[in-house]
């Protein structure tokens, strides 16, 4: 009897080590690692920035949402990368001006890629489309704090197996999904 006593003891000391062991992979920290992507809506940046820069006023040029693809790489060093797509952006930006050819006269597609990446997106690098940040976690608020190299923060929201990046300057809110 003493026996089986002891095995049920041990096992179930298996067991809850088990669970145990389990419940610690499930913090932000552990679940963010890795790629995420998502869209962009390059017909509201580009929309602002047009505003902003060429004095062209928001209502006449409101287009509908044209996206481009987006992801972000967080590594388990606390370092990651925010990459645009440049093809699937270019033919954004060339999609959203095309009914707005006539507004827009002297502005061709690689002059407003170069403005907002100048602009909206100046954290990332022309060339490649890539940002490169480092983070921390906030495991009890589920947020990811991000400083990017030259010197931008950021912060994202981890909401239902997503990640949010709300930015005040734009009025944009980019959604990331494994």
């Amino acid at each position: 009897m003493r026996r089986k006593s002891f095995f049920a003891t041990f096992f179930m000391f298996i067991i809850i080590v088990c669970l145990v062991g389990c419940g610690k992979g499930r913090t932000l920290s552990n679940k963010i690692v890795g790629k995420w992507k998502g869209k962009l809506d390059v017909a509201s940046i580009l929309s602002y920035e047009l505003s902003r820069e060429m004095g062209i006023n928001e209502k006449i040029f409101s287009p509908d949402p044209v996206y481009s693809d987006i992801q972000i790489v967080f590594n388990k060093d606390s370092s990651g990368e925010l990459i645009i797509d440049q093809k699937s952006f270019t033919k954004a930006v060339e999609k959203v001006i095309e009914p707005y050819i006539s507004l827009l006269v002297g502005v061709d597609t690689n002059n407003l890629v170069d403005l907002l990446f100048e602009t909206a997106l100046q954290d990332m690098d022309p060339d490649t489309g890539t940002a490169f940040f480092t983070y921390e976690v906030d495991d009890k608020e589920d947020e990811v704090y991000l400083k990017f190299d030259d010197g931008n923060e950021g912060k994202m929201q981890y909401s239902n197996g997503k990640l949010e990046f709300e930015t005040d300057v734009m009025d944009t809110r980019l959604v990331f999904k494994k």
